[in-house]
């Protein structure tokens, strides 16, 4: 935890820096000159989860894959367009279950694992709140940036209802949801183009990870590889 506090501090400053530069050379902090809002779509890629539960003193994993989703990003921040900026920013991603791989149940009486996988429906949404602080150099016409963020994120999981025969036996689960808020943080970098003075379009690429969650009495937490496409204005 003292990691992560640190982490957000760094980045605070980080964040607050073009804003502290801007305040000495102008009287008036209300200037809205390098403020911006900006609007990005998002094609989510999860990686595989592991969740994890305790079964009658037993540890029982098993690894959860699914499927890509869609996703969303709307940032106010404060920043030159070449060099240190800072934003607040909102998302959420939405992404399916595929299906639960293998079983391992490990515990003081019994050990063992179970190969194969099995159909597995629901879905995860979550919303997250980061502050980020980014860096942009311009190149030619092009403004490469690199950057990283902090925050928190609520994530919402969701099984529907459904059935599994395994020979003769029939599992059924009658659903339900439950839901976590975690910290969260994110690694960003790619290339914007100015379309005119007080706009410009970006493609880029986000890492996006949790810390582990509790999901009522299971065990996991959330990473995904994002490609953005967005666009950023000006006041």
């Amino acid at each position: 935890m003292k990691a992560w506090s640190r982490s957000l501090a760094i980045l605070s400053v980080l964040a607050l820096a073009p804003m502290s530069a801007f305040a000495q050379e102008n009287t008036s902090l209300f200037n809205t000159d390098n403020l911006y809002i900006s609007l990005a779509g998002l094609y989510v890629m999860p990686e595989d989860s592991e969740l994890s539960t305790e079964v009658l003193g037993h540890t029982v994993t098993s690894d959860l894959s699914m499927k890509s989703g869609i996703g969303f990003l709307a940032a106010l921040g404060f920043g030159d367009d070449v060099g240190l900026r800072g934003e607040i920013e909102l998302g959420r991603r939405s992404v399916d279950f595929d299906k639960l791989n293998g079983l391992t149940v490990s515990g003081p009486t019994a050990n063992g694992s179970i190969e194969g996988s099995i159909p597995y429906d629901g879905s995860i949404s979550t919303w997250t709140v980061m502050a980020n602080g980014i860096g942009a150099t311009e190149v030619w016409q092009l403004r490469p940036y690199i950057g990283a963020g902090v925050g928190f994120a609520l994530a919402d999981a969701k099984e529907e209802a459904q059935s599994w025969q395994f020979g003769n036996t029939v599992l059924a689960s009658d659903g339900g949801d439950a839901s976590d808020t975690m910290l969260a943080y994110q690694i960003m970098f790619g290339v914007a183009y100015p379309m005119s003075e007080s706009a410009e379009i970006r493609l880029g690429y986000r890492y996006f990870g949790t810390n582990e969650g509790e999901f009522d009495g299971i065990k996991t937490s959330l990473s995904s590889h994002n490609v953005e496409f967005g666009i950023r204005f000006r006041f």
